[in-house]
């Protein structure tokens, strides 16, 4: 029997990735694939002056599967100020009643439209909505008047079929860089 002032170790680990920087020159000349049955209930709402905590609800929700904790480790105050710029823009996939993705658009890079974040909770994954939220994450990208490039990173952490899809609406890779780090392996938690 455990103690509770004992501390608990959680196992650490190292993993290895490859990080794949992408970009898209001017508006995707492909027609969209249109609005698969699963989202004909889904609508896509900017989020206006939203609460930090929304952010790491989905963010968390999203990437849990996938090692996301760079902004956990961030300066709560920069992660504050980074949210709360103008230039970010955060976009909500409502179904049904509740979030079941979301974007973020990050434009405080002149002529640049950053695809900071994007991505569904897993049980909106395999409908057909990826490509359809990602569509509307580009346009828009593209409708601010001064967007010259739009970006996204992807890595192999990421859901196996990221880089394809952001590949599928124009998006080439432009570098790759492998890393590795340690990270503290998460006991099995809530994966909705």
């Amino acid at each position: 029997m455990l103690s509770s002032n004992m501390p608990f170790e959680v196992p650490r680990s190292r993993i290895s990735y490859r990080i794949d920087w992408l970009e898209m020159h001017e508006p995707p000349t492909r027609k969209s694939d249109g609005m698969p049955s699963e989202a004909k209930s889904a609508t896509v709402c900017e989020a206006v002056d939203f609460p930090v905590w929304l952010f790491f609800s989905l963010y968390d929700a999203v990437g849990d599967g996938y090692h996301w904790v760079d902004m956990h480790l961030a300066d709560p105050e920069d992660v504050k100020q980074f949210l709360g710029d103008r230039e970010v823009r955060m976009y909500l996939m409502m179904r049904d009643g509740w979030p079941q993705g979301f974007y973020l658009l990050d434009t405080r890079v002149a002529g640049v439209c950053d695809l900071s974040y994007f991505g569904l909770v897993p049980r909106a994954i395999g409908k057909g909505l990826g490509g359809w939220l990602l569509d509307s994450a580009i346009a828009k990208a593209w409708s601010a008047t001064d967007v010259r490039k739009m970006t996204v990173n992807t890595c192999t952490l990421d859901h196996p079929r990221a880089k394809a899809l952001y590949e599928s609406r124009g998006f080439v890779r432009v570098r790759s860089e492998n890393r590795s780090r340690q990270v503290q392996e998460r006991g099995p938690g809530y994966r909705g």
